[in-house]
């Protein structure tokens, strides 16, 4: 938490274990159909956050001086951040120099390559709200879809800011089916709320939400008679 979101506001850290355990689960069934050996796994919530914390060298940032919180910035790029449009917000950056140059080129700020403060991305890391205020003034005179289509042509990385409530819209989520109505059992005739899918699609099994939760008890006898060997009265 202490290096999650915007250097003044708040924050929250991110259960991941169940993840890892189930990647772990996997790789040992692997391994027990390979050797006939099973294995113990030991998974703990904190190692899981710090493995994917620590892809920052953390333990350096105080010599060098920088905020543990970045905001939307990655310390490896710059420019890199979420920038606001007409009608919108983009992310966009450049991981390379050509892409800054390319950058450059898109916003009609040639000359500013040349500008000894932000010719490097070490210059441009000291310098890094000048390179925002540079971007921001940009993107605040284009729509979202000017600017997608302008960095499209010129081969910078971009991407819109989708509103979570409309993501069912998008066409790409459409077409992978990855979003779809759970419906009630006691109300199946009615659409219910969309919930995801397996995000994998698999060439052979159905990982789709087709059936809804069980009702109370639906079960019961089936798991006394097949798990525990059990007659129901």
């Amino acid at each position: 938490m202490s290096v999650t979101g915007d250097p003044d506001g708040p924050s929250m850290g991110n259960t991941i274990a169940g993840t890892f355990a189930f990647s772990s689960i996997l790789a040992s069934l692997l391994r027990r159909a390979k050797t006939g050996d099973g294995e113990f796994i030991d998974v703990l919530m904190t190692d899981c956050l710090i493995a994917l914390l620590y892809d920052e060298p953390w333990d350096c940032y105080d010599t060098l001086g920088l905020s543990k919180r970045q905001g939307n910035r990655i310390m490896r790029f710059s420019p890199f951040n979420c920038y606001r449009a007409k009608d919108g917000e983009v992310v966009l950056g450049a991981a390379s120099e050509k892409e800054w140059v390319d950058i450059l080129e898109m916003i009609d700020q040639d000359d500013t390559k040349y500008l000894s403060k932000l010719s490097s991305v070490s210059d441009r890391f000291q310098n890094n709200h000048e390179v925002d205020a540079l971007m921001s003034a940009w993107t605040s005179k284009h729509s979202v879809r000017e600017i997608v289509d302008l960095c499209d042509a010129f081969g910078v990385s971009c991407s819109p800011v989708n509103d979570a409530s409309k993501i069912f819209e998008l066409e790409q989520v459409v077409s992978r089916n990855i979003l779809t109505p759970v419906k009630h059992s006691h109300f199946s005739s009615e659409s219910g709320p969309l919930a995801a899918n397996f995000p994998v699609k698999f060439s052979s099994s159905d990982a789709s939400l087709k059936k809804p939760a069980p009702k109370p008890n639906e079960h019961f006898e089936e798991i006394t008679k097949t798990w525990l060997g059990d007659e129901v009265n």
